[in-house]
């Protein structure tokens, strides 16, 4: 835990890289190199890691904490870490955000870097981790 050593929880935003968008390189086959528009991270849509000795059974869920007095929760700043969701719209974001268009808090942002660090791995391994995923996928049957 280092600096934050009264922590009870770890809090990452999330960026949705909405897929009804398309892909941008419908070449690749791999979804973080396909899809490479997102919407920024949004505050109310958040994952969190605990430390379970820190919080009172039940108050916990999936996008809350509430931590015991003498503990806090952080929030991961975007630069340190985010979370990469790659996802359709749901039905239920419809109506309330514009997030099949590319509007409002679903405002369409380009984002590569996730991208181009495969790529790197890709060339640099020649190709081994390309391989290696693709093998997974095909394995688990994943599309």
């Amino acid at each position: 835990m280092g600096a934050y050593t009264n922590a009870a929880s770890y809090t990452f935003l999330v960026e949705y890289y909405i897929r009804n968008w398309g892909g941008q390189n419908t070449s690749e086959q791999l979804i973080p190199i396909e899809y490479i528009q997102k919407a920024a991270a949004m505050k109310d849509r958040v994952k969190n890691i605990v430390v379970r000795d820190r919080f009172e059974a039940g108050s916990i869920t999936t996008h809350t904490v509430i931590p015991r007095s003498k503990y806090k929760s952080i929030t991961v700043p975007t630069d340190v870490a985010v979370l990469k969701h790659y996802r359709t719209c749901r039905d239920d974001w419809k109506p309330k955000y514009d997030c099949i268009n590319g509007a409002g808090a679903f405002q369409r942002l380009t984002d590569d870097s996730l991208k181009k660090k495969l790529e790197q791995f890709i060339v640099k391994d020649n190709v081994t981790l390309h391989d290696a995923i693709l093998h997974t996928i095909k394995y688990l049957d994943v599309n």
